[in-house]
């Protein structure tokens, strides 16, 4: 390890650690040494992996530092330099662009759109005839292939060779040649229409640095000062723009950070290795040693805990430290039992004195069930509590579910299928107050017309009496508050779909008497599925819709087949004083600390097994994959390991007290569960004294 020196001596510092021993309140000084010194915040660069990791410097700085700090990930940076140098990519002819006309940037959501209407008429053909997957999966998947290509650098006509390496062409029906036909098709389609996806803009950047110096030349003469923090959850294509950075005799002082045993976001094409090469083009190095934040009985559990996992050897077990015990393991029969022993775990650490930030509830993944279960609970304690699901579908959401099917009986003129009885009746029972699901069903079935024009609304006071009576007249005050803003609705002219929401959820559904007024989480959710439509509207040129009809109608069916959320900021704030609730990535994704971790479903087979993914591979559409090799059971395993011991080591480290376990010996769904997470701990239980156990 290199001795620490002034950081006035370092214009390249490489500087790595694990979680915790300060590497971004490093970074932060040299961003704040540098302004007090004169330096001009603008001509700074802080360059993240995703938006989420630049939460400290914001806290970090005042408004006006903050502001005029250049920030940015590396999509986001491509994005900036192919719409400012679009007259040099035009001139290239690499693909078929229209001149004199401007590019239009894809949302994820809106590239899923575009690749789902391509698609469907290739299904129709008979493409991807023998894969068992749901259409939005399908355009996902497809569309993943492309960004992954584009974040290691593979050529479009090399790929295939990469998906023969992946074996992708078992269980897909005509195999490889459909996929890159598929991709082939949507490629041209977009360049046809002017249309940039982020798979594409990170290829053009690339291309654009390496042809043309103008571009380099803009790009480091702007910016003369570079912290890049988290290097090892990027994509290589940005190491390799930083090691192209940090050549040019303009850059005055970079520092990078470097966080050991992470690479969390493998599986978004993050690539530790690549980046831990930077190292090599930097002068200087520093290696900080770790924070004892973490208690030393907790760190020999994990030791413990991952050697099992990786099958090494088991040492014996130093002493345990008197006092509270760092570690303890519950089992229940039954997966409701365990989720009911969860909550009162939580409670009774909130009645014990622990402070609700410093739980959290982590899980594989969380179920509706799951949380529902949870969630009721802790209500009833009156504890505050935050759930995190980034990529959840939008249409999961409740609240969600409801603006639907009001936008759909608001556009009759879209053509979409009319929304079933059931779906009215839940839509019924969600917003008005005190509707129950029973008195929603009859109203539904007493006042919605499936094949009636309009909304299909009719009004309350047109029911029968019997029916009335039963459905309650403040009920129906309610309904007829709702029916009459859609009639109202109808005789407008028709808004943008994100205008429509939004004014319908401030006008009416967040509005007293209704079932999401003072609903934060509501709110959120709501605001997250505007910014989406949003998004979605303005990324849709005039071309594409004049083709298919409204971008409303596009945007809600999308949404209905499942679309994957995208990226909302909203939802990587810090929740503050509440019980945290999210996935196990999602909590390292964070980067946050807590005392009180609660791991739940500890035999599910989803800590260590990636989602089903017929039409790609994140390790092998990687630049760390040996050619010569291809995938086999063999490789599944050994990244199954690697995954979990890197899941557990990361949530070990950033535990500052207690590990409670809890494992059910079946599933929500009735299976017996037998994952390796359950399997290790049982062998590390017998090498370590377990504080309570049941």
């Amino acid at each position: 390890m290199s001795a620490a020196v002034p950081e006035d001596t370092l214009p390249r510092l490489f500087l790595e650690g694990p979680a915790g021993a300060g590497k971004t309140a490093r970074c932060i000084e040299r961003v704040r040494r540098l302004v007090e010194g004169g330096t001009p915040a603008s001509s700074i660069l802080l360059l993240t992996p995703h938006r989420s990791y630049a939460r400290p410097y914001e806290q970090a700085f005042d408004r006006t530092t903050w502001q005029a700090l250049g920030k940015a990930t590396i999509g986001g940076l491509a994005r900036r330099y192919v719409s400012l140098f679009w007259p040099l990519v035009q001139q290239r002819q690499k693909y078929p662009f229209p001149t004199a006309t401007e590019p239009t940037f894809l949302t994820y959501e809106a590239a899923q759109y575009i690749m789902a209407r391509l698609v469907a008429p290739l299904v129709e053909q008979g493409f991807f005839a023998e894969l068992k997957l749901t259409r939005h999966r399908l355009y996902s998947q497809l569309l993943d292939n492309l960004n992954k290509a584009a974040a290691n650098r593979i050529p479009l006509d090399e790929l295939g060779r990469y998906l023969e390496a992946a074996r992708i062409s078992e269980g897909t029906g005509g195999g490889i040649d459909e996929v890159i036909r598929t991709l082939t098709t949507y490629r041209t389609y977009c360049a046809e229409q002017n249309l940039v996806d982020f798979s594409l803009y990170l290829e053009l950047l690339w291309d654009l640095m390496a042809d043309e110096p103008g571009v380099s030349d803009h790009l480091f003469g702007t910016y003369l000062h570079l912290v890049y923090d988290n290097a090892e959850e990027d994509i290589p294509l940005a190491h390799d723009v930083v090691r192209r950075w940090l050549g040019d005799r303009r850059l005055e002082s970079a520092v990078i950070a470097y966080d050991l045993d992470a690479g969390f976001r493998r599986f978004l094409a993050a690539n530790p290795h690549s980046a831990y090469e930077l190292g090599t083009e930097c002068p200087q190095r520093e290696r900080l040693d770790e924070v004892p934040r973490v208690p030393a009985p907790l760190r020999e559990f994990g030791h413990v805990l991952i050697n099992a996992i990786a099958h090494g050897p088991v040492t014996a077990p130093r002493p345990s430290e008197p006092g509270e015990p760092h570690f303890r393991a519950f089992s229940d029969r039954l997966h409701h039992q365990m989720v009911e022993r969860v909550a009162a775990q939580v409670v009774e650490l909130a009645a014990g004195g622990s402070e609700a930030r410093d739980i959290a509830v982590i899980s594989p993944f969380v179920s509706d069930t799951l949380y529902y279960g949870l969630s009721n609970r802790l209500d009833e304690a009156g504890i505050d509590y935050y759930l995190h699901r980034p990529s959840r579908s939008l249409r999961d959401e409740p609240v969600t579910r409801v603006l639907l099917t009001l936008a759909n009986l608001s556009h009759p003129q879209w053509g979409l299928a009319r929304p079933h009885p059931e779906a009215v009746a839940h839509m019924l029972d969600l917003c008005l107050e005190p509707a129950d699901l029973v008195r929603a069903g009859l109203l539904a079935s007493g006042a919605y017309r499936v094949l009636d024009e309009g909304s299909g609304l009719e009004p309350f006071e047109k029911l029968p009496a019997v029916l009335r009576d039963r459905v309650t007249y403040r009920v129906g005050e309610t309904y007829e508050r709702l029916r009459g803003w859609v009639a109202a609705y109808l005789e407008l002219e028709e808004l943008p779909i994100d205008h429509f929401l939004s004014r319908l959820f401030g006008e009416l559904l967040s509005q007293p008497g209704f079932g999401f007024h003072r609903d934060v989480q509501a709110g959120v959710q709501v605001g997250n599925l505007v910014e989406s439509a949003r998004s979605f509207r303005r990324s849709i040129p005039h071309a594409v819709e004049a083709e298919g009809g409204a971008v409303g109608r596009g945007y809600v069916e999308m949404v209905q087949e499942g679309v994957i959320s995208a990226f909302y900021r909203a939802g990587w704030a810090d929740p503050g004083e509440a019980v945290l609730i999210a996935p196990a990535h999602t909590f390292l994704l964070r980067g946050r600390s807590c005392a009180h971790q609660l791991w739940l479903d500890v035999g599910s087979t989803a800590w260590h097994r990636r989602i089903h993914q017929p039409l790609t591979n994140p390790y092998v559409l990687s630049r760390d994959w040996n050619a010569n090799e291809v995938w086999s059971a063999s490789w599944e395993a050994r990244f199954e390991t690697e995954r979990l011991t890197g899941m557990v080591n990361g949530l070990i480290r950033r535990c500052t007290g207690t590990v409670h376990l809890f494992a059910s010996e079946l599933s929500a769904h009735g299976q017996e569960q037998r994952g390796e997470l359950l399997a290790a701990l049982g062998q590390a239980l017998r090498q370590l004294p377990v504080g309570a156990t049941s």
